[in-house]
């Protein structure tokens, strides 16, 4: 027999989700302080509590530009005009 679909609030579902979600994450951290109890190891403050964490996180998130050296980039432009040539049928080859 088929379930019959609700039709309810997505925020209201998203907040559920959010809240069960939160449950099993403090659920986990017991259990873990738990284990870490029972067989002598170090319990772990979370992640979001160490000091620098957000810092960390943020700088991780918005990414590390890497640096190219200008040949490297005349090499990577050649290589998309030779992909362009290729796609509109020309013959690829070599800018002066």
């Amino acid at each position: 027999m088929a379930r019959k679909r609700r039709a309810g609030d997505p925020a209201a579902l998203i907040k559920l989700a959010l809240a069960s979600i939160d449950r099993q994450i403090a659920d986990l951290e017991r259990q873990r302080t738990a284990l870490a109890a029972a067989f002598g190891g170090e319990a772990r403050r979370p992640a979001a509590a160490k000091k620098g964490a957000k810092k960390k996180a943020a700088k991780k998130a918005k990414g590390v530009r890497r640096k190219v050296s200008a040949a490297t980039r005349k090499k990577l432009s050649q290589a998309a005009s030779n992909r362009w040539a290729r796609a509109r049928g020309e013959k690829p080859g070599k800018a002066a």
